[in-house]
């Protein structure tokens, strides 16, 4: 268990959270930090970062109960939201709940790694996502209404 005094505060999120494009000094997590500590007058307050770059709410929840829960925090700040609405552009997963998403085999992982290095595949990709609309990319064929089914499905 802890035995300091000091006051943690955990920030759950993703890339936002994480500080993607930003220096670390500039994330909301280290400026919520210089601001507690400079208010109280004290350093009795810690504030850890643990955005996750393109994690969603499902995988914030596992982490939370893994890696955070046993840190003892005595307040969490929670960020998600991106990668559930805008899961396809990471994880092209037709709205099957992330805890469902059966993860490739291994060997079509490297496949895949390996055609990502080439011209040709890259601008394969880049076209086959052009040629969808912009609902269909971010919520499926079915567009925002299934969108809303799969959440409903996941919570």
């Amino acid at each position: 268990g802890r035995r300091d005094k000091s006051v943690r505060v955990i920030c759950l999120g993703a890339s936002p959270t994480f500080g993607w494009g930003v220096q670390q000094q500039e994330t909301y997590a280290q400026d919520l930090e210089r601001r507690l500590q400079s208010g109280s007058g004290s350093n009795r307050v810690e504030v850890i970062n643990a955005g996750q770059i393109g994690y969603s709410s499902y995988q914030g929840v596992r982490y939370f109960q893994d890696v955070i829960l046993p840190l003892r925090p005595d307040i969490i700040t929670v960020s998600y939201v991106i990668n559930d609405v805008d899961k396809y552009r990471f994880y092209q997963n037709n709205m099957v709940a992330d805890s469902a998403v059966q993860q490739l085999p291994e060997f079509l992982i490297r496949v895949e790694n390996i055609l990502s290095h080439s011209r040709f595949y890259r601008l394969y990709r880049r076209l086959l996502n052009q040629s969808r609309s912009t609902s269909h990319q971010f919520f499926g064929r079915g567009g925002l209404e299934e969108f809303r089914e799969g959440l409903r499905r996941v919570y």
